[in-house]
């Protein structure tokens, strides 16, 4: 018996996928005789089948876990299984999970060509989301006549992020016993170009509420921040909401689906705004 391999590589034209006919043929030798003359043979004609070659499909993200409004970019690595040795180069990758890719024209594109480098075949899809919570994505490479299909997946976290606080007071740092203080309370967020936050804002003296959550609003406030404010009515001994004396305010935000709730207090570094009231001095009647 005898065996002929012929490795792929070997050929001019690799074999397509598709049934393929070879002939292989026997001979008979005379075993008595030292220089083996032929006695005879046969030719028999054997078919087989060259079968589309196998891949794996991996997926990568470049932030994960990522905050609404950042850049991410997923990458597909795809590659042919032993003994398959066919090219992708050129073939595509389709990407689901995401509402489009940022790096491919036109941006609502989730289609993307795979390159190679060295022996690396990459498609990649650069995206963002717009609010937190996982993301399932998966990138299909698309077969062609000689590779098969094949999907990878990958979760991506998209965390709710936490605006910082900032606060101040007019007057401030200092106002007399019955005069009126307005408190602001001012949202900025780790992300530019994200949604700006929505939702109330709490303040509290010490642990006391002073009136009831004032609405965030985009409205007079600086660029890339969102406000809210509360005006203190004037003191007096039937309602005495800014009593003499130190008061230490602080803002407690709400929260909604893009951010969670955060104490200006618990923040990083803290912020508490400290407001001293000054005692109303009585004037006595002159006699």
């Amino acid at each position: 018996m005898a065996t002929c391999t012929v490795p792929n590589a070997t050929l001019t034209t690799p074999l397509s996928v598709a049934p393929h006919t070879v002939t292989v043929g026997t001979v008979t030798f005379n075993a008595s005789d030292p220089h083996y003359t032929l006695t005879g043979g046969t030719i028999t004609p054997v078919t087989f089948r060259v079968d589309k070659a196998s891949t794996v499909t991996a997926v990568t993200s470049s932030l994960n876990p990522a905050r609404p409004g950042e850049s991410v970019t997923f990458t597909a690595t795809v590659v042919v299984s032993t003994p398959g040795q066919a090219t992708i180069t050129g073939n595509t990758v389709t990407f689901s999970g995401v509402s489009g890719c940022t790096n491919l024209t036109p941006t609502t594109s989730v289609i993307a060509t795979i390159t190679t480098s060295g022996s690396v075949n990459t498609a990649s899809c650069t995206t963002t989301f717009t609010a937190p919570g996982p993301v399932n994505i998966s990138a299909q490479y698309n077969f062609d006549a000689n590779t098969s299909s094949s999907t990878g997946t990958f979760v991506e976290r998209v965390t709710a992020p936490q605006p910082t606080i900032g606060l101040s007071s007019i007057p401030g740092p200092t106002a007399n016993y019955g005069q009126q203080v307005t408190f602001t309370a001012s949202l900025t967020w780790p992300v530019t170009g994200a949604t700006p936050p929505t939702g109330t804002i709490q303040f509290v003296d010490g642990s006391t509420n002073l009136g009831i959550p004032a609405t965030l609003t985009s409205v007079g406030a600086p660029a890339g921040t969102v406000i809210a404010t509360l005006s203190v009515p004037p003191g007096s001994a039937a309602t005495p909401l800014l009593a003499g004396g130190l008061h230490q305010i602080t803002a407690l935000y709400s929260g909604d689906s893009n951010y969670s709730a955060v104490n200006s207090a618990n923040q990083n570094p803290p912020v508490i705004l400290s407001l001293t009231v000054n005692q109303a001095t009585p004037s006595l009647p002159s006699r």
